[in-house]
């Protein structure tokens, strides 16, 4: 098949005269041959880590291109995805003639068709946040402000011993109340455990491997489809599997395939949608860039989709040079409750001190459940 064609129709006249006419005919922008991309062992979803199974069906000895982009892509540019209509574009544009059909005159039909006639008789023819303080010295006295106290101070009564002026005192004393603040939400809906490290109810924290890889796409290989085996050698298809590891985000991958065949051309097939996914994981997000001692609320979006409420043991890990609730103490724990099916946002504070990428990571595991998830991801900080 073709993108399109045109049939041309004409006769001579007892005058000598040539009557023509013609007819542009547009192609379903389909394929020659034929391409599938398929799950061998088909599922709602799967899980990120684990192997999953391919199975690419074509033209008997067809080279094919595989590649598995990120949906989420698309969805912030979709302009200059590869498809089969845009491959018989290219090919449109190689096309002579000029109009859907007909012409001026008998001669105009053969020229606005890409053709030339001769003939004896006749004539022829294309947010980032910012920092609340960008003194450096008020940026300090909110470091200050946000540092526990041994003693039972109020933030007021700290602030009285600020000797470095009242945009200091000021800035001290926000951020101070801040940090309350922050305090007081999470001891009304969580539990900071008391108990030992050792909870026989969780995971071992130490036992949960992160997610830390995020790529956009992966997957970038070629293969060659068989040809026909002996006893059938005019086969129409053949197809060729394999087992290829998920890579670690929670998304949807789109499984593209393009092949080049002698005998059938290039033929871009549809994509096939596999969605990864766990019945419980975390979404950390984080802002594009930070600014030195900008102080920041990052969270930690937990989704359940078990069909039952769990309690959940959250960790935040200590980082060096990130000033947080977990400073000083390895890591920084709660616990909060999720209803069935359910999403809930974790917040946290963090400060960064040094300008670099720092990981900041999360852990969660289910009370009583083998369910748990680890999500690691840099933050970039400027100064």
């Amino acid at each position: 098949m073709l993108p399109s064609f045109r049939i041309v129709a004409y006769y001579h006249t007892n005058g000598n005269e040539v009557v023509s006419d013609s007819i542009w005919v547009d192609v379903k922008d389909s394929c020659m041959g034929s391409l599938r991309l398929e799950p061998s062992e088909p599922a709602p979803s799967y899980e990120p880590r684990k192997s999953f199974g391919l199975k690419v069906t074509g033209d008997p000895g067809a080279k094919v291109g595989l590649v598995a982009v990120d949906k989420g892509v698309y969805v912030l540019n979709n302009k200059h995805r590869l498809t089969q209509k845009k491959v018989w574009d290219i090919v449109e544009k190689y096309d002579t003639g000029c109009t859907p059909g007909g012409g001026k005159n008998g001669m105009g039909v053969f020229y606005d068709a890409g053709l030339m006639f001769e003939s004896n008789t006749t004539s022829g023819t294309p947010y980032r946040q910012v920092s609340q303080y960008q003194d450096q010295l008020q940026r300090e006295c909110c470091l200050d402000g946000m540092r526990n106290t041994p003693l039972s101070y109020t933030c007021e009564r700290r602030a009285e011993y600020i000797s470095d002026g009242e945009a200091c005192s000021a800035a001290f004393l926000h951020c101070c109340k801040e940090m309350e603040t922050q305090r007081a939400e999470r001891k009304e809906d969580s539990l900071i455990l008391a108990r030992s490290e050792e909870d026989d109810s969780y995971m071992d924290s130490n036992e949960i491997v992160s997610r830390t890889k995020f790529p956009e796409s992966w997957l970038w290989s070629d293969v060659n489809l068989p040809a026909c085996p002996q006893h059938t050698p005019n086969c129409d298809t053949t197809s060729w599997m394999t087992k290829v590891p998920l890579q670690e985000s929670i998304t949807t991958w789109q499984f593209t395939g393009i092949s080049l065949s002698r005998t059938h051309g290039i033929c871009v097939g549809e994509p096939l949608e596999v969605i990864v996914r766990k019945a419980f994981f975390i979404d950390l997000r984080l802002p594009y860039s930070a600014v030195r001692g900008e102080q920041l609320e990052i969270k930690a979006i937990l989704h359940n989709y078990t069909p039952d409420p769990i309690t959940v043991r959250v960790d935040l890990t200590e980082e060096q040079h990130v000033c947080s609730s977990a400073s000083k103490r390895k890591r920084y724990r709660q616990e909060v409750k999720m209803g069935a099916k359910t999403t809930r946002a974790v917040p946290f504070i963090i400060i960064p001190m040094k300008e670099g990428n720092p990981s900041i990571e999360i852990k969660a595991a289910v009370k009583d459940s083998w369910l748990s998830d680890g999500i690691i991801k840099k933050l970039l900080v400027v100064a």
